[in-house]
């Protein structure tokens, strides 16, 4: 469907989303030789540690952080991306309260419960 939709010139990325595409593949190439680097010393990397755990918690940590570090240098993601993504939305008008009498007023009426017939009141 989308390669249609780009045939018929309907649809298509634009310059400014090939670039930050772009940005991310860097970005992730050199956390990718971060962390073959990382690999080809593993040896080096648990005797300085003391262990096996250690030195692939290091890499895991350090390299989760080291992406973020590099994917803000190279401007793959900004700060105001970072703070649109942990800005909560405004709820209904009203309050909570609201929200649940908005949500129960479309529903059906609730089962008769008192006699072993399971039906909708009337």
């Amino acid at each position: 469907m989308i390669r249609a939709l780009v045939k018929q010139g309907a649809y298509g990325p634009t310059p400014a989303a090939f670039g930050r595409l772009l940005r991310i593949v860097l970005a992730s190439g050199i956390l990718f030789a971060v962390l073959w680097f990382g690999h080809a010393n593993r040896v080096l990397l648990e005797a300085q540690l003391g262990s096996k755990e250690a030195a692939i918690g290091l890499l895991i940590l350090g390299g989760g952080t080291f992406y973020f570090v590099v994917a803000f240098l190279v401007r793959a993601v900004t700060i105001s991306e970072v703070r649109g993504a942990f800005k909560r939305e405004r709820g209904p008008a009203g309050g909570e309260a609201a929200c649940r009498r908005a949500s129960t007023a479309d529903k059906e009426p609730p089962m008769n419960t008192r006699s072993m017939h399971w039906r909708w009141r009337a």
